[in-house]
Order: structure tokens, then C-alpha cells, then sequence
């Protein structure tokens, strides 16, 4: 059998093992390195919380000085590369006497866990939906079929398949193609979707993909109308029983690339319907746990249409956290049956739970951003500068953690901050 931890692994095992003993408090495990794990290793080891980041990559979370990373060696089998060395540590964790709450801050982890919550093989506390309301979340067609069923918009799609094949008859142009499982089926094709502008260009794409993998992984959808400060995103934390114990509302202002992007520059903010309508949804499909749901509102008739759901939170968490909403902390509470700590109910019950108004920047794609809006003539170095450094709540940058910034900008995520804006420059802002 392929030894599934290295020298250095086991060290950091062992130191990880012993902080345990140090404390009563139960201990995490975040699986994902990436800045979505980044505020889970922050928040919780600030509690007095002992944190093992597990990743098959050193991402941004790797380099904080909160917690204990470890990288995950890949084998074969893995769907998830490096799922069978995380089962191997949760075991030995368990042999160790340790049951720890496990998070994971991607899709991928999020179905590893339910899987293997479902499975009872390791012991790991969790809050998760089942693993079948899992596998249906992160198959966008399946969870916009289950949203259609719920009376919730969401944009005229179909399966890229039936269209390619021919058993659809696809005429609305412009489209995007996008993948049905987001963390499976963006290497295709580059990124979150592509446009095409005519029925030539949808079968090219297609025919290209084809050559590359199974084109029924992917739809063909429509575009919903608005910019990118038209989405929305309701972020939640739900108990056991289903019962929404935490929410805020979140606006995008600007996202990298343009138009099918991740979100560079947000702010909390309120809107009712968009609460409404997320909550219609979880409530419908039966969801547990923390979550992140995107809508699109229409600038001209106000309606909203789903964008999707991410059954987990989002990689905008460390707002929430600063606007007053630490889901990372209110989970492992949940999870362990400890007191809440929740923010007091207002007296005229209007108040929101959360501070509203508060920004939030993502430095390395806010950085992208800038460089295409600078080369277009939107915005000058000073005025982004001064936008940007006016924010309250930033990804990578932590006066009490600066390792993680100072490793963004000196190592090669710098570099590729550079190439990528080069080659963000030259696609459709659309893709």
C-alpha cells in the first residue's frame, strides 16, 4: 500500500495532536485550503480552537500561522485528489480518541464529508444536508429542476447533450455553456462558463468539448439580464431540524472576470426578497448546515432568477464574519449542542442581524479587476486605491495573520495575478 503521510505530515501531526492536549475545546478540521478555508482557520483558532487544514494543494490557507496545515498526497482511485489520505488522518484522529468537527470550504469536501457522514465509517461531527440532497445541490440541473419545482425563477436552460445531439432545439442567442458540477467541469472550458453569440458557435464549442469530456456534464442556459452589481447572495446557517439560525445579505459590486466571475469587491446590504426566496428554496429541498445562495435581479422589472446554490459558505465568508455573522463559529456550536453566540433580537424586530454597509475586498481578483478597468478607461489608480482602501474586510490581509497576504504578493499567485489579468484582457468580459 502507497504510504499515505510523509515525514514532514507526521510532524505536523504530532504537533497538531499536541496542542490538543492543551485544550478541552473539541477540535476542526477544515478541508480546503483556499481563502474560504483561510476564514475558517482564522475564526475558529481565535476561539481557542485547535485547526487542521487539510489540502492536495498548499493554497493561501497553508501559510497562515492559525492552525496546522498538512498536504494531502494524491492516489490512485481518488475521486477527490487526496480523499483517501484525509480518511487515513480522520483515522488516525479517531485512534487518537478525537472526534472532531470537520468543515469543508469547498464543493468537492462538502460531498466528501456527506459521503462519508453517510458512510459511518470515521467519526467526524458534522452539519450537513444528506448525501443525496448534497449530490443534487451541486448538480446545477438537478438543483434547478428542484427549484423550478419549488416556483423559484431560474433561467431557460438544457442539457448541452440533448442539444448537441439534437433532441433540443436551441435558438436563443446570446448563451453560455456551463458546467453542471462546478468543481469537476471548469477545466474544460476555462472558467465558470463561455458565451457564444450564435447557433455555429454553440456547436463548435460542442464539438470541442466532446473531444474533451462528457458533454451531458455541461447545460446550455440563457443569460440573465443585469450587471454584475445586480447579484445577490443570501448567506445562511441552518440547524439540524432545518431552522435558519443565521443569515445576511450580500451585494456584488464588482466580480473577476466581468460577468461570470467570483466576486472581487462586496458589501452587506439588505434585501428582502432575496431572503424570502432563499429561504422558500432551503426550506423546500429540506437543507442543514451552512450555505450560500445566488440570485439575479432583474435592474428593470426587479424579479429575481436563481443563479445557484453552494452548500457551504462562500468565498466572500470573511465579510460575513466582519459584518457581525461568524458562521464558522455558529456552526461548530450548532454541531457540538454549545450556547449561541448570537447578536441580541432587536426591540422593533427591524433591525438586521448583521451591520450592513460593511466592504469587502478580495485583493487578488479586485487587482484583476482593476488592471481591465484601468486599460478600458473606467477607473485611475488613485480612486481604486482609495476605493479599495476604505473597505473594512479584506481577503487575504490580517494585521494579527500577515503571512497570507505577504505570500500573495511575493510568491507566484503575484505572478499569476499579472498573467491572468493579461489573459483576462484579451477574452469576451462576458466568459
Amino acid at each position: 500500500m502507497t504510504r499515505l503521510m510523509t515525514r514532514s505530515n507526521e510532524r505536523a501531526l504530532a504537533v497538531f495532536l499536541a496542542r490538543c492536549g492543551e485544550t478541552p475545546r473539541v477540535p476542526a478540521v477544515v478541508l480546503d485550503s483556499s481563502v474560504n478555508g483561510l476564514s475558517y482557520v482564522r475564526s475558529l483558532s481565535r476561539k481557542g480552537i485547535p485547526v487542521l487544514c487539510l489540502d492536495a494543494r498548499r493554497g493561501i490557507a497553508s501559510k497562515s500561522r492559525f492552525g496546522t496545515f498538512i498536504a494531502l498526497e494524491g492516489q490512485r482511485g481518488d475521486d477527490i485528489v487526496g480523499e483517501q489520505a484525509a480518511t487515513r488522518l480522520l483515522e488516525r484522529l479517531n485512534e487518537a480518541g478525537i472526534e472532531p468537527v470537520a468543515f469543508g470550504a469547498a464543493d468537492a469536501w462538502q460531498v466528501y464529508l456527506a459521503r462519508l457522514s453517510n458512510a459511518g465509517c470515521v467519526r467526524a461531527r458534522t452539519l450537513l444536508p444528506s448525501a443525496s440532497i448534497m449530490d443534487q445541490i451541486v448538480d446545477k440541473q438537478a438543483q434547478y429542476e428542484a427549484a423550478s419545482a419549488l416556483g423559484i425563477p431560474v433561467a431557460r436552460f438544457a442539457n448541452a447533450e440533448e442539444v448537441f445531439r439534437g433532441g433540443v432545439d436551441w435558438e436563443t442567442f446570446p448563451a453560455i455553456i456551463k458546467p453542471r458540477w462546478s468543481h469537476t467541469g471548469r477545466t474544460a472550458i476555462g472558467g465558470k462558463a463561455v458565451r457564444v453569440q450564435c447557433r455555429v458557435e454553440l456547436m463548435n464549442a460542442f464539438a470541442s468539448l466532446d473531444r474533451e469530456a462528457d458533454v451531458s456534464a455541461y447545460l446550455v442556459q440563457d443569460i440573465i439580464p443585469g450587471g454584475d452589481s445586480c447579484l445577490y447572495a443570501y448567506l445562511g446557517c441552518y440547524d439540524s431540524k432545518g431552522e435558519e439560525v443565521a443569515w445576511l445579505i450580500k451585494r456584488k459590486l464588482r466580480q473577476c472576470p466581468p460577468g461570470f466571475g467570483d466576486g472581487s469587491f462586496d458589501v452587506t446590504c439588505a434585501n428582502d426578497g432575496v431572503a424570502q426566496a432563499a429561504r422558500r428554496l432551503l426550506t423546500g429541498i429540506g437543507y442543514r448546515g451552512l450555505v450560500g445562495v445566488e440570485f439575479k435581479q432583474d435592474p428593470e422589472s426587479g424579479e429575481l432568477t436563481l443563479i445557484e446554490i453552494n452548500p457551504r459558505t462562500v468565498s466572500t465568508n470573511q465579510l460575513a464574519i466582519r459584518a457581525g455573522v461568524d458562521f464558522p463559529w455558529m456552526a461548530y456550536q450548532l454541531i457540538l449542542g454549545e450556547a449561541l453566540d448570537l447578536p441580541p433580537e432587536s426591540a422593533d424586530g427591524l433591525t438586521l442581524p448583521y451591520a450592513i454597509n460593511v466592504h469587502h475586498a478580495n485583493e487578488e481578483r479586485e487587482f484583476r479587476s482593476f488592471l481591465l478597468r484601468r486599460r478600458a478607461g473606467e477607473v485611475t489608480a488613485i480612486a481604486w486605491l482609495r476605493e479599495v482602501l476604505s473597505a473594512q474586510s479584506y481577503a487575504f490581509f490580517d494585521w494579527g495573520d500577515p503571512a497570507p497576504f505577504l505570500w500573495s504578493l511575493t510568491s507566484g499567485l503575484g505572478r499569476r495575478i499579472f498573467s491572468r489579468s493579461r489573459t483576462d484582457a484579451g477574452t469576451d468580459p462576458a466568459a
